[in-house]
């Protein structure tokens, strides 16, 4: 198949669906594997000194030009995916220019009606976590120098960064925020992908149709654990 041809089939409509259902299948397996390497925060309880996230990042940045190169592919998947869903959204609006007379939305869910909504404010969350804890832009934690840890590595301490992170409102706030249009964006979007995909399996559409809500509240309930932990004193330094 030529370049051309390529391009004609993910510029058609179910292109266009097969390219957001695979970035979107993506980009749902790295914010799972994120939000597992997220909770080995708890591994401070009884074990302040224990600097699991730190650890974490040092073995992450371990794997040098392959970090960054994960990073670009990551960084293309949430482009097209955004972009594949404007499109498709012009593409219904413009398919339907006179509204019905019932409006439909009056039974869709509130996720799959606030899905651009909740996809801009993940971006943003995504943007702001990079400038944080990735490019240490956001100048918070100038205070906050290096650690030590067992095998003689220094690096900055990312474990205090996020500890006292989440002692901010402000932060804890809008990460709350994100991590709930993140599981309002999951719950409609993960099920209708592994539709698209074709991996809903027949027998099995009920249990289908169950796991995006399913995903969603996983890892609304982890990744939102972790800052309820600090602010309760249950994670601590």
């Amino acid at each position: 198949m030529s370049a051309t041809t390529w391009g004609n089939t993910f510029r058609s409509t179910l292109g266009m669906k097969y390219l957001m259902a695979l970035t979107g299948v993506a980009l749902l397996g790295f914010a799972f594997v994120h939000m597992l390497g997220n909770l080995q925060v708890f591994a401070l309880i009884g074990h302040p000194d224990a600097h699991p996230l730190t650890n974490y990042a040092v073995l992450l940045r371990k794997l040098g030009n392959g970090l960054w190169l994960f990073r670009a592919v990551l960084f293309a998947c949430v482009v097209v995916h955004f972009w594949t869903a404007l499109q498709l959204r012009a593409r219904n609006q413009a398919a339907r220019p006179v509204k019905y007379a019932m409006e439909a939305t009056q039974v869709a869910s509130l996720s799959s009606r606030t899905m651009i909504l909740s996809g801009l404010v993940v971006a943003a969350f995504i943007l702001y976590h990079l400038a944080h804890f990735t490019f240490r832009m956001t100048g918070e934690f100038g205070a906050i120098g290096e650690v030590t840890l067992q095998d003689g590595t220094k690096f900055f301490n990312v474990d205090m960064m996020v500890v006292e992170g989440f002692k901010k409102p402000a932060i804890t706030g809008f990460y709350i925020v994100a991590q709930v249009l993140l599981a309002m964006h999951l719950w409609h979007a993960a099920s209708s992908w592994f539709q698209t995909l074709g991996l809903r399996l027949k027998g099995y559409q009920g249990l289908s149709d169950k796991l995006g809500p399913a995903l969603a509240t996983l890892i609304v309930i982890g990744n939102c654990s972790i800052p309820a932990a600090i602010l309760t004193g249950i994670v601590h330094l």
